[in-house]
């Protein structure tokens, strides 16, 4: 019982120990029954402790996940940033939710200071990178300053630090906050970017909210208020973290267009390299078969060019008679079956032989005798490269001439495609 003997009230002595003193707060006190104070305070704390909690943690997954995400992709850049943005505000919100602090006040409270200035740096470079804009001179100088800022706020001593320090770096840090959310907005109306759009709002919640945290902090606005900036980060989480996985899912579908068309291209190339080839080996096969013509010739050359050589030598010298010039020419028709035959079976046709013996005739000399063998081997030649046959037959036999002259007949026949329906022309 808290009650005085005598009195007609309660009195209630609370004692609140600071670091620094004076800096401590006690909002307003509610007196009454378990059943009527409990849900306000349950609600209370919900508001103030368990969803801060849940914040400090949605940040920390958050820094995990964009750091997975820049490992997959290190040429991104923008995933390192959002990430390194996210740590620090996730740093400075411990603040709001870690009751027995693991250092001294001083170290703690330069951390969260600290923290809350590389915040506005870091999303400004994330920014940055976002709308693909790349002032390295400035980054530096602004992370250099951040740097530099960092390091002074470490020495000043207490009285300064929470004496001046604290309201004008906030004061700082808001203003800087204004410089990523103002391009934002610069850009959406010069591109009219929908994505762009979304991080504008997501930022002038962030501005909107730190206006009344900076506000608090001067003591311009009750701090039983309380700080509401870290409110604005499921909403600006959401936001960025949809922005930046649409773009890692557009990347990836990029890369599997890209993939595909390069399936595509090699598959083109294969087919013109098995086009190339088998042009190749056409032109190959033509020039086996022009060394072949070449070797036919040659060996023609040396037995039948032989043979008929030797009967002009005979004419000449006028010692020769019908009978040795028949065998002569004898001999060159079987030196022409013995070299024509092999060729054709190489080539997979087949010779149909039906030359039969030939009377003599007065008039056929050596030398029309060489001008049927150039017609013979031009005949077999064609047959072999153009007419795409099987079998190519060679027949010899007796025939009277128009003027009724004995005469002799040799045809050429294959069973291939046969000429032309066109006009026959000279040539």
């Amino acid at each position: 019982d808290l009650r005085a003997p005598g009195a007609h009230g309660a009195h209630f002595e609370v004692l609140l120990r600071s670091e620094p003193a004076g800096s401590g707060l006690l909002s307003r006190v509610h007196v009454g029954s378990d059943a009527r104070l409990r849900p306000f305070h349950e609600h209370r704390y919900f508001l103030s402790y368990s969803l801060s909690q849940f914040i400090v943690i949605m940040l920390a997954l958050m820094v995990g996940l964009m750091l997975i995400l820049w490992r997959l992709r290190p040429g991104d850049s923008i995933y390192g940033w959002y990430a390194l943005a996210c740590l620090a505000w996730c740093v400075h919100n411990l603040n709001l939710v870690v009751v027995e602090i693991p250092l001294s006040t001083a170290w703690w409270d330069w951390i969260n200071l600290a923290s809350m200035v590389w915040l506005p740096v870091l999303s400004t470079i994330f920014i940055h990178r976002f709308l693909e804009f790349h002032p390295r001179r400035f980054e530096t100088i602004l992370m250099a300053g951040a740097a530099f800022l960092c390091l002074v706020l470490l020495l000043l001593p207490d009285a300064v630090f929470y004496g001046y320090a604290v309201r004008s770096t906030n004061t700082l840090i808001m203003s800087l906050g204004l410089y990523p959310v103002g391009l934002l907005g610069w850009h959406f109306l010069r591109q009219r970017d929908p994505d762009v759009l979304h991080l504008f709002i997501a930022g002038l919640l962030m501005v909107v909210l730190g206006v009344h945290d900076l506000l608090v902090v001067n003591q311009l606005v009750p701090r039983t208020e309380g700080f509401l900036l870290h409110y604005s980060a499921p909403l600006v989480l959401t936001v960025f973290t949809g922005i930046l996985l649409k773009r890692f899912v557009q990347a990836l579908d990029q890369a599997e267009d890209l993939s595909h068309h390069l399936e595509g291209r090699i598959r083109a190339k294969h087919e013109e390299l098995e086009s190339s080839y088998a042009r190749m080996r056409r032109l190959e096969r033509e020039r086996v078969l022009v060394k072949e013509r070449e070797r036919l010739t040659s060996d023609m050359h040396d037995g039948m060019g032989g043979h008929l050589i030797s009967l002009m030598a005979q004419v000449d010298t006028g010692h020769a008679d019908p009978k040795s010039l028949r065998q002569g020419l004898q001999e060159a028709l079987d030196d022409l079956r013995l070299m024509i035959e092999p060729r054709l079976e190489q080539a997979g046709l087949r010779l149909s032989w039906e030359v039969s013996d030939l009377p003599p005739l007065h008039d056929l000399g050596p030398e029309r005798a060489l001008h049927i063998l150039r017609i013979l081997q031009e005949a077999v030649t064609n047959a072999l490269r153009h007419a795409g046959a099987r079998v190519i037959s060679l027949r010899t036999g007796e025939l009277t001439c128009p003027d009724g002259r004995p005469g002799v007949f040799v045809d050429v026949i294959d069973d291939g495609s046969g000429c032309s329906p066109d006009p026959v022309h000279n040539g």
